[in-house]
């Protein structure tokens, strides 16, 4: 019984590994793809890797709205935006552009980035199927 206890916290361990070392951000623009405007749907074409945060523009005159989702560096964005990084957004008017918003994030959620933190639902679901797969073999 002792041996299956360390077998299934092995197997919890090794779920929640993740080998997150960055975060997914998308990566598209309306110029250049129309599906890139709000509402954003979003799709695994438009993911890459990033190594701190993402970043979305919104663009808006007088000829319309235009989106740009990149990935932005939060090194570079902390000590601009006082250096708070959980979610942040500026808007301004810029000459002939009209106004542009840009938001940069980190937080979970703002993008689809891969979790490190264990799901406790599927680390239930693996010690639980660990566990009577180990009793057959004991019994």
């Amino acid at each position: 019984m002792y041996g299956l206890q360390i077998s299934a916290a092995i197997v919890g361990l090794l779920v929640c590994i993740g080998k997150a070392s960055g975060i997914a951000c998308y990566n598209c623009s309306s110029e250049h793809d129309p599906l890139c405007g709000d509402p954003f749907w979003g799709g695994s074409q438009y993911l890459i890797n990033c190594p701190s945060s993402c970043l979305k523009v919104k663009r808006s005159s007088t000829y319309g709205q235009k989106f740009h989702r990149s990935c932005f560096k939060a090194e570079i964005a902390g000590p601009m935006l006082g250096g708070a990084m959980d979610k942040h957004c500026v808007t301004q008017y810029v000459p002939f552009q009209g106004e542009v918003t840009q938001c940069y994030c980190t937080a979970k959620g703002c993008n689809s980035g891969p979790s490190s933190h264990c799901n406790l639902i599927t680390l239930t679901v693996v010690c639980l199927i660990g566990a009577l797969t180990f009793e057959s073999y004991i019994l």
